[in-house]
This record gives structure tokens, C-alpha cells and sequence, in this order.
């Protein structure tokens, strides 16, 4: 009895945190970039001493307060297309016309590389709860980068 009930818990867990397929009619509307950098930079440089900690903190600090006057935004406004709003403080916003496709239930946001706004998102995105994870083509969960949906 104790062995079906771990088992039981074991599933509803790992069900929890599980990507689920992207389905098109789930992401309409905007959904806005998140960047943790300073709990990437936190991972990446556990390893280091004290300066090397030091130094990589101070430029994630950096990075951070940068990235907070920048609003980076994908809007899902029709059946494979989306747009790109990146928006500075008191600037008026870019705006770059991209396509979408969903393949066995992955996002493929496609484009990217072709217009003025400098971004590089390789990959595909799936469901996490109500967030949309970043995945690199290899399937590696790409950590600390996702989308939450904004309206």
C-alpha cells in the first residue's frame, strides 16, 4: 500500500511541473519576456572564488537594472502571426512582424533573425503551468528565460 501511494505522489508531482503541448487557441494575446539573470548568474558561478562571485554579481546587478527600463513583448494576434513590441523608457516602441508555428505541440517563433530588432531566441516553447518555458532544439530547458502571459 505504501509503494502505490509513493508511486501515486511520485506521477502527481512530476505531472506538476511537466511542459504541456502548445495548442494556438492558449496563446493569444501578449506575453511578456522574463530573464532571471541574476539567479543565472547565480548558477553558473557557484564553482567560482570570492572575486570571481564578486565580479559576476556586480555585472548581473548591472544587466538587471538595464534590462528593467526594457519591455520585450510577443504579441499572438492571429493564426501564425506575432508580433515583437520592445519598448525603452520614453523611447517609442519597435516593432517587428514574426511568424509562429506549432509543431508537435512545440511554439517555433520564426523571424527573429531577419529584422532590425537585435533578439536571438533559438528553440521552441512549451507550457509549464501558465508559463511558456524556453527549450534550445536539443530538448535542455533553457533556465531563467520565459514568458508570462500579460493580457
Amino acid at each position: 500500500m505504501k509503494k502505490i501511494l509513493i508511486g501515486l505522489l511520485v506521477m502527481i508531482f512530476t505531472g506538476l511541473s511537466a511542459q504541456t503541448p502548445v495548442k494556438s487557441r492558449k496563446i493569444k494575446g501578449e506575453w511578456q519576456l522574463q530573464i532571471e539573470v541574476a539567479e543565472a548568474v547565480a548558477e553558473e558561478t557557484k564553482d567560482l572564488g570570492v572575486f570571481g562571485k564578486m565580479l559576476a554579481g556586480a555585472v548581473a546587478g548591472f544587466v538587471d537594472v538595464a534590462l528593467e527600463s526594457v519591455d520585450v513583448v510577443f504579441d499572438f494576434y492571429n493564426k501564425n502571426s506575432v508580433r515583437l513590441i520592445v519598448k525603452t523608457d520614453g523611447d517609442v516602441p519597435e516593432i517587428e512582424n514574426l511568424n509562429y508555428r506549432i509543431d508537435q505541440g512545440k511554439l517555433y517563433i520564426t523571424g527573429l533573425e531577419e529584422g532590425d530588432i537585435d533578439i536571438s531566441i533559438d528553440g521552441y516553447w512549451m507550457f509549464e503551468e501558465k508559463n511558456l518555458i524556453h527549450f534550445n532544439e536539443d530538448g535542455s530547458r533553457v533556465k531563467n528565460v520565459y514568458l508570462i502571459r500579460r493580457r
